[in-house]
């Protein structure tokens, strides 16, 4: 074999180590985006059916009591992203509305789950003395 010869293989095997380098820093990402998380993510609205902003809903894990919070915006949607796949407790609040619970709202891998929470106004109780 020619030292020209082994000056060409040595040059390919440089030019495959590097495409494959790149190729590898190239799927990365995708392979970071198969999450084993899931999305919870949804709307508030009143009885009118108009969207609520401000209330704060919070997401608790079940057996673990871990719990995740967000706000609703203007158009009354939240989004909590990251969470541990499992079963939820979710609560939302807003001052002169009753606390609205959803049970069992169960978060698979690498899925959104969607809900829609109905706020009513609270009803008040007045004692005249």
């Amino acid at each position: 074999m020619s030292l020209r010869n082994l000056n060409l293989g040595v040059r390919a095997l440089a030019a495959a180590l590097a495409l494959a380098l790149v190729c590898g820093f190239a799927l990365a990402p995708a392979a970071q985006a198969q999450s084993s998380s899931s999305t919870l993510s949804g709307k508030a609205t009143d009885a009118d059916g108009s969207p609520m902003p401000g209330v704060t809903v919070t997401a608790t894990v079940r057996n673990t009591g871990l719990t995740r919070v967000a706000v609703t915006g203007a158009d009354g949607t939240f989004r909590i992203a990251a969470l541990p796949v499992g079963d939820y407790n979710v609560t939302a609040e807003l001052q002169g509305f009753a606390t609205v619970s959803v049970e069992n709202v169960h978060l698979n891998v690498a899925t959104e789950r969607s809900i829609e929470i109905s706020m009513r106004a609270a009803s008040v109780e007045e004692t005249i003395t």
